[in-house]
């Protein structure tokens, strides 16, 4: 059993287990909000 990401063009998702539940999900907006501060830390 492992993890398996999807992207449906607006939302990444991680699925695991054995019948693959999503385990996270971000959208693309939360994604870039992420990245921006990230970038504002280092």
């Amino acid at each position: 059993m492992g993890l398996i990401p999807s992207f449906d063009g607006t939302v990444w998702r991680l699925h695991g287990g054995k019948k693959a539940k999503v385990l996270f999900e971000i959208s693309r907006k939360e994604l870039k909000k992420e990245k921006v501060w990230q970038d504002e830390i280092q």
